[in-house]
């Protein structure tokens, strides 16, 4: 079985992302600083956040190549 077709240097087999969005309860309609400059300057602020997380990268082998002629990496096959 020939594994280099199977497996690529970038295949990440278990990876997840974690998003989430919150709108802030400051400005007009909303619980705190309703009225006033402070509450038109708060007004309409979102937090939000995305967290990435993968385990089971391939090794990558790479060796110094001792002959300058395509690149200064050798990859074994």
């Amino acid at each position: 079985m020939d594994w280099k077709k199977l497996v690529s240097d970038t295949d990440v087999p278990q990876a997840v992302s974690i998003s989430f969005l919150y709108d802030l309860p400051f400005g007009p309609g909303k619980r705190f600083f309703q009225h006033g400059a402070l509450g038109k300057v708060m007004a309409g602020w979102t937090l939000t956040n995305i967290d990435q997380y993968w385990r089971g990268t391939p090794i990558v082998l790479t060796a110094n190549n001792t002959l300058p002629l395509f690149n200064s990496t050798l990859r074994p096959t």
